[in-house]
């Protein structure tokens, strides 16, 4: 199932917004558009670079640890997270929307390699760098050995002074020592929609 509408993605919003970051089947927002400064009212995927770690390299992404990009089967293309590693992402927002009117959806796909584990995302509102912060939310999200499952955080924006960033910073928690792999990374902005 996929968003087939900005108006279908901000209904499946609103009815997710009052969930902890969890594993989820709710619709890939990948059918939403991407913002714009042309305009966007109803809920849009911000630019995320490198979300899907395609490029080999994490770029975009700043690195705490020893992250890395590695390769399933198929070559598909993941950011793989030893214990104690993390990455994070400065991300711009191209529309009008002040961040204080908005809410934002921070979702990606994970998966054990050797045992359950945790992963903890973090977001806040910040500037180009991510130096500058106000914490908006995070929280752990369940990894499972061997299988890919979806976490998901809602968060309701601050007012930020300057150009606004939404930084979000997946790191490994684990305490079983497993490597967590990361993938599919977005950031959806939605107007008018409370995270609760």
């Amino acid at each position: 199932m996929r968003y087939t509408t900005p108006a279908a993605a901000l209904f499946v919003l609103c009815a997710a917004a009052t969930l902890p970051a969890l594993a989820s089947t709710s619709p890939d927002p990948s059918g939403l558009p991407a913002c714009s400064s042309a305009g966007n009212d109803k809920a849009c995927r911000l630019p995320v670079r490198d979300g899907d770690f395609s490029a080999g390299a994490l770029n975009g992404w700043q690195r705490q640890g020893l992250p890395v990009v590695g390769y399933d089967a198929s070559g598909n293309a993941y950011a793989a997270l030893p214990v104690g590693a993390a990455i994070s992402q400065a991300v711009g927002i191209p529309t009008a929307n002040l961040p204080q009117d908005a809410t934002y959806a921070i979702r990606f796909r994970v998966l054990g390699e050797s045992a359950d584990g945790s992963i903890d995302v973090r977001v806040a509102v910040s500037d180009d760098t991510g130096k500058q912060k106000i914490d908006l939310g995070g929280t752990s999200v369940r990894v499972t050995r061997g299988e890919w499952s979806v976490g998901e955080l809602f968060v309701t924006g601050k007012p930020f002074g300057g150009a606004p960033h939404v930084h979000v910073t997946l790191a490994n928690d684990s305490i079983t020592g497993t490597q967590v792999q990361v993938d599919d990374v977005y950031v959806v902005e939605s107007v008018g929609v409370d995270a609760g």
